[in-house]
């Protein structure tokens, strides 16, 4: 979808040993976004190491505070698996935030506990930006399923702060299969 739309893609400097892109200062978002010469400015503030689920350290996310909408992405795919190094990026601080033991199962409620923690996915984010929960992995019947669940769970403990949660798959045409606003349940 994105190679058919008119978009530039910027970073600050690429490490050639380690292959990473590096982004922009919040500071240098910030300008371009009081620049208006963008419609949209998409930042990667975080990543996961190419795994499902991860919590971020306490020096991260890094967002600019002109943030409008912070999107947490949670991959249904952990669900079901051991919360170890193989599916979650960081699982100490998995443990910590949710209670869960390593080892122990990763269940809806412990994707609940990661979004609505303070120090979970949604850590760092600006007091006036939207948070929209992604469930991504959603291509089977049983993993879209399973994103209903959470998103009942969400709506049942009045998850503060979050204001829509999409479930779909990135990796499929359309990517959303459905999605829940939630400002007057969860604000």
């Amino acid at each position: 979808m994105i190679a058919h739309t008119p978009h530039i893609t910027a970073v600050s400097h690429y490490m050639t040993e380690t292959g990473k892109l590096m982004g922009f200062s919040p500071e240098t978002i910030e300008l371009f976004q009081k620049s208006s010469l963008f419609r949209w400015i998409i930042v990667e503030a975080d990543g996961a190491a190419g795994l499902p689920l991860k919590a971020p350290a306490s020096h991260e996310p890094v967002i600019p505070d002109c943030t409008d909408w912070v999107i947490g992405i949670v991959g249904l795919s952990a669900l079901g698996k051991p919360l170890d190094k193989h599916t979650v990026f960081r699982p100490e601080l998995v443990s910590k935030i949710t209670g869960l033991s390593e080892g122990r199962e990763i269940l809806d409620k412990t994707i609940c506990d990661i979004l609505c923690h303070r120090q979970g996915i949604f850590q760092g984010t600006p007091g006036s930006a939207q948070k929209i929960v992604f469930l991504n992995q959603a291509d089977i019947p049983q993993k879209a399923q399973a994103g209903q669940s959470i998103i009942r769970e969400l709506i049942r403990i009045k998850a503060k702060g979050i204001s829509r949660v999409v479930l779909g798959c990135t990796s499929v045409e359309p990517p959303v299969l459905e999605h829940h606003t939630f400002h007057q349940h969860l604000s």
